[in-house]
């Protein structure tokens, strides 16, 4: 691979190692990356355009202002091309981890992390 070339995971390779994984993991993870993405763009200033600017048509979306991002949506409802973006992050990222060595695998007891709780928990300290 020559100097400052990307050395990607094959795609090929990438669509095995996702094949494998639990269904729904992707869109979960997907969902959560958003999520987070979502947080530090508006850490950053960023906002959707419905927020500040009442000229905003949703028939007609586009950006209005340099701090304007139109993904900055629930992710149920960005549209199929965006939701990619993500899926294919979370796939990249989990192919990655496998050729690193690293494995995913459920949780025995099936449980999912009290995320509620633990922010309660933190509010009271």
């Amino acid at each position: 691979m020559a100097a400052g070339k990307p050395n990607p995971i094959p795609k090929e390779l990438v669509d095995e190692f996702a094949a494998a994984l639990p269904k729904g993991l992707v869109d979960g993870l997907a969902e959560y990356i958003h999520d987070s993405w979502w947080e530090e763009k508006a850490a950053q200033g960023f906002h959707h355009p419905s927020e500040k600017h009442k000229e905003w048509d949703a028939k007609n979306p586009k950006k209005i202002c340099d701090k304007c991002h139109l993904d900055m949506i629930p992710y149920a409802d960005l549209p199929e091309s965006s939701k990619r973006f993500d899926w294919v992050t979370i796939k990249n990222t989990l192919g990655g981890l496998r050729l690193l060595g690293y494995h995913v695998h459920p949780n025995p007891r099936r449980r999912k992390f009290d995320l509620a709780a633990w922010r309660a928990a933190r509010r009271q300290k």
